[in-house]
């Protein structure tokens, strides 16, 4: 057989994987997690491809990151192509100590990835310049890159026609980046890449996914939290034409079918006994469970001190105190639960629309017993994530199911099997006390919450360890933006059986409701406008204080008839003010206008971050009036949207959205538009009624004519 070079070879074959050290990247892991190896690609026809180590959810993420890249390259972006990326080390992301992940979460993934992606574009473009250098005979001073052509001394090449030249270069890790201030890309409206084939259908969801010989399957778990399956008689099911097979595990049971209709009625002829386990499930419903939290906030409750300060009571002097209460709640994503699997002996292939690739391949080396490198995993786009799908139990299901049948296997959950096997925001209380001087001002502030904590029920290396799960539960309450002259904060972490997770903005949802109506609450009780109050406690932090006075004027003054609530937020790094302007009718809040301030340090994609500020707005609003989930005999009550209702279009309010132009590097958005809503709206039905809203959902608390 002739030698081929390397060189000849990529002449001849096509991609060349750019800012690879040794294009190898798919062949053996680099050795640090978050190397510079596999995000970038340019084929012979031209096409730039970015691998997006981050989950698209609808987020618009992986267009903000491709911006990233195509800026340093100076790409066409109408030749610029997403790629969810595979299984790899280059793609994880620390989530906590000795744990890396490739996973998506807490609004870090333009935060996380930002300078990674630009380092590897800018090694890029130095790499192609060179080899139009090469090729040009000029030095690559003398190239410049326009609209992914490179030209010099009127010749020209295109980067598909240098990428097999461009792998020959090397370049050290020392290139440096553009400077901000030539930024053609960064900071425009570009179109979103995912959209077109969302809007034609060619866009390929979780449910999407085809395959040769693809059988298809729905389950279902004991709906008693720490339930197991009994007795099954499956003979009505079996008799359903297209239904192949029933498997019986011991907490759920799957019905296997040649299509996916089958399947939900094979489910439906099933009879199940259930065995309900000896939890006592007796005391878990909602009141039960509303006294656990009430119980938590009392004197005998076991709790840690995570900031330490006077403890207030309320016999002292001038203190002001108020307890507040949240509900579970679901995230409802609009797809429910969905993955697709094939286990052969020596391989498993997975197609998932999850947030959580590292799980999904330890949940197949666990079950399968195969190494890392026979695991392959297909990120699809998610219908909505939430951080639902950071936990992965319809990849366990469907592992499970393939390796069984034999054959490539589609499970999808029905809504009422997604709604009731929730991993449901923590229900929280919290008891929150200040004393008041004589001026007004606070000089001691206390809190004490009580809940669950969202690792119970996540992967072991998170379940028991205190301190992360602390500085989780103490998320938005800890450190403290408001300049307290001494400040307290105690967590009691209870147990409970209920499957806890991260939702949309995870503790600060809670935990911002309880600040941010708290603090209005003082401002009423020293005499002092809200907003003036808050600004006065936030004179050591300036970019709060920023988004709060932008918030307010953009407001502007309340029409008549309307009234104005504030509340302010810091998450993931990024800070934001809302201003929520309503009318009352017949003591029901009709929410007409949002005025949202945001510092997100750079904003990459302004249409992008505008629009996640939007739809976090809408998602809180909706748990704010109707969101929960309630607790009867151990198990989820709601099931679907006719008794878990979302906000509809008629009751969704225009929102704005105003940018602080900020010279910080980008930090997240995707969550920040949801915690401040639900106070925001409660502080504007006291001032438009008086009345103080202490316990969420407002369709509990409030008389609806």
């Amino acid at each position: 057989m002739p030698h081929v070079s390397r060189r000849s070879f990529l002449a001849a074959s096509g991609a060349l994987v750019v800012a690879i050290h040794a294009s190898s990247a798919a062949a053996r892991e680099p050795e640090i997690p978050h190397g510079l190896d596999a995000f970038l690609a340019i084929t012979p026809e031209d096409e730039v491809i970015v691998y997006s180590p981050s989950t698209e959810m609808g987020q618009g993420v992986t267009t903000a990151l491709a911006m990233i890249v195509a800026e340093e390259l100076d790409a066409d972006w109408l030749k610029v192509r997403v790629e969810h990326a595979p299984l790899g080390r280059s793609y994880r992301r620390r989530v906590g100590p000795r744990l890396w992940l490739q996973s998506t979460g807490a609004s870090s993934s333009v935060a996380d990835w930002h300078q990674p992606l630009q380092e590897a574009g800018a090694r890029a473009r130095a790499r192609l310049l060179q080899a139009a250098a090469d090729r040009f005979d000029v030095a690559p001073e003398a190239c410049r890159v326009e609209h992914g052509v490179v030209m010099a001394d009127g010749q020209q090449a295109t980067f598909g026609e240098l990428a097999a030249l461009a792998a020959e270069v090397r370049v050290g890790r020392d290139v440096t980046p553009k400077a901000r201030s030539t930024y053609a890309t960064r900071g425009t409206n570009l179109p979103r890449l995912d959209l077109p084939a969302k809007v034609t259908g060619k866009a390929r969801f979780g449910s999407d996914v085809r395959v040769a010989d693809l059988l298809f399957a729905t389950s279902q778990k004991s709906p008693v939290f720490g339930g197991r399956v009994g007795a099954v008689d499956d003979a009505a099911a079996r008799q359903v034409p297209g239904v192949v097979d029933v498997l019986v595990f011991e907490t759920w049971f799957a019905v296997v079918a040649r299509h996916n209709w089958a399947a939900q009625r094979g489910l439906a002829a099933l009879s199940v006994e259930w065995e309900e386990g000896e939890e006592g499930k007796e005391w878990i419903d909602t009141a039960s469970l509303r006294a656990q939290r009430a119980a938590g906030l009392g004197p005998d409750a076991k709790i840690r001190v995570v900031q330490r300060g006077p403890a207030l009571d309320e016999a002292d002097e001038g203190v002001v105190s108020a307890v507040y209460d949240v509900p579970y709640l679901d995230h409802q994503c609009m797809s429910p639960q969905t993955a697709t699997a094939h286990v052969t002996e020596t391989h498993c292939t997975i197609w998932a629309p999850t947030q959580s690739q590292t799980l999904a391949q330890r949940a197949a080396k666990r079950i399968c017993g195969l190494p890392s490198d026979a695991i392959t995993v297909h990120t699809t786009l998610l219908g909505g994530g939430f951080g639902r799908r950071t936990f992965i139990e319809d990849v366990e299901q469907v592992i499970e199911i393939a390796q069984r049948v034999g054959q490539p296997v589609q499970l999808q959950w029905t809504r009422e099997e997604s709604t009731r096997q929730g991993r449901y925001r923590p229900a929280a209380a919290a008891k929150m006390r200040a004393q008041l001087d004589d001026a007004g001002e606070v000089a001691a502030m206390h809190v004490r919450i009580a809940r669950q904590s969202e690792f119970d029920f996540y992967v072991p290396d998170f379940a028991e360890g205190w301190p992360l799960a602390a500085r989780l539960m103490a998320e938005g309450l800890w450190p403290m933006p408001y300049g307290f002259e001494t400040y307290r904060l105690e967590i009691a972490r209870l147990d409970a059986p209920v499957p806890v997770g991260f939702w949309r903005s995870v503790s600060h949802s809670s935990h911002t409701f309880f600040v941010e109506s708290f603090v209005d609450e003082l401002a009423h009780a020293a005499g002092v406008e809200p907003a003036t109050f808050r600004s006065r406690l936030l004179a050591k932090a300036p970019r709060h204080r920023a988004v709060l006075e932008m918030a307010v004027d953009r407001a502007g003054s309340a029409p008549a008839g309307r009234c104005h609530g504030l509340a302010l937020q810091e998450a993931y790094g990024s800070f934001c003010a809302q201003v929520v302007e309503i009318s009352v009718d017949r003591g029901w809040p009709i929410v007409h206008r949002v005025v949202c301030a945001l510092d997100c340090g750079e904003v990459i994609h302004p249409d992008g971050a505008r629009a996640q500020i939007m739809g976090g707005v809408q998602f809180g609003l909706s748990a704010a009036l109707y969101g929960r989930i309630d607790i009867a005999e151990g198990r989820s009550v709601q099931s679907n949207f006719h008794d878990a209702p979302i906000l509809r279009m008629h009751e969704a309010p225009e929102v704005e959205v105003h940018f602080v132009d900020s010279p910080q590097p980008p930090t997240g958005v995707g969550e920040l538009g949801t915690p401040p809503i639900a106070p925001a709206l409660c502080n504007a039905l006291f001032a438009a009624t008086g009345q103080r809203i202490r316990r969420l959902p407002l369709v509990e608390v409030l008389e609806r004519a």
